[in-house]
């Protein structure tokens, strides 16, 4: 992508915050392996799960930069609403696993995100890499 998100528009959280928020993804992800069934969960349900947490705290970060109403927050947004938008397609199969790994790993965006708001890379990378040997080749 082109323009990255000027940082004065993401919230700095502190490392304990993203830690905490983090940490928070990655319960949901343990709760769904403890719990018991007779078959694994769903892999591309476990995706959603996780994702639908991203895609929440990425909003908020959206709400807060269109209230700035500052004249760059247009741009900012239109960056944020593309990673939704990135986030949103399926995992059935592991190309698109894959995909998806790179996308989190190259995009200039979701870096600045990561480092300036909140980390999404890491909870979703964890799950990728743990649904992915399930998943259709």
């Amino acid at each position: 992508m082109g323009v990255a998100v000027p940082p004065q528009f993401l919230e700095k959280k502190s490392a304990a915050e993203n830690e905490a928020a983090g940490e928070g993804i990655e319960k949901e992800g343990e709760e769904l392996d403890a719990e018991p069934s007779a078959e694994p969960p769903n892999p591309a349900e476990r995706w959603k799960s996780v994702k639908a947490k991203i895609v929440t705290q990425l909003q908020a970060e959206i709400k807060m930069i269109v209230a700035t109403q500052d004249p760059d927050a247009g741009s900012a947004e239109l960056e944020l609403r593309a990673i939704v938008a990135q986030l949103g397609g399926a995992m059935e199969s592991q190309k698109q696993a894959n995909e998806m790994l790179s996308y989190l790993a190259e995009d200039e965006v979701v870096a600045n995100v990561c480092d300036l708001a909140f980390d999404l890379k890491t909870p979703l990378v964890k799950v990728l890499e743990e649904i992915r040997p399930q998943l259709a080749a």
